[in-house]
Parts: C-alpha cells; sequence; structure tokens
C-alpha cells in the first residue's frame, strides 16, 4: 500500500494471502484505490491538529496521497 508507506508481507504460513493483500479480495480495483485515497485524506485531515507540535520525521510519515486525491 503505497500510498501509507506499509510493507506488508506476501505471504505468511497458515494466513490466507487476501488478509495480507487487500487488494486481491477487491473485485472493483478503482472503487479500491477511491477508498485509500479517501482514507489518506482523512488521515492527513485528522492530524493537521497535531502537525504543531510534531517533530519533522512524524510530520514525513503521513500517507502519500496523489495530487488527483488531495481535496
Amino acid at each position: 500500500m503505497p500510498v501509507f508507506r506499509l510493507r506488508v508481507p506476501r505471504e505468511v504460513r497458515g494466513v490466507p494471502s487476501e488478509l495480507l493483500l487487500p487488494q486481491r479480495a477487491w473485485k472493483d480495483k478503482e472503487e479500491l484505490k477511491i477508498k485509500i485515497n479517501k482514507l489518506a485524506n482523512l488521515f492527513v485531515e485528522n492530524f493537521k491538529q497535531y502537525a504543531e507540535r510534531a517533530p519533522p520525521e512524524v510530520l514525513g510519515a503521513g500517507p502519500l496521497l496523489p495530487e488527483a486525491a488531495k481535496p
């Protein structure tokens, strides 16, 4: 999930891959992208209340929003 900068294992013994890679479970990939971008925007908007007190490394760790997804 590049928007959230998450590294997710591709395989874990005993765990269905659909749980590790949710994009495999979505039939409508475009809808998934919309939902991911919406969630990322919610994170960004909510974090604004803490931004003044956050160190630079925390500020730089937020979601990477494509320009088209920014409000």
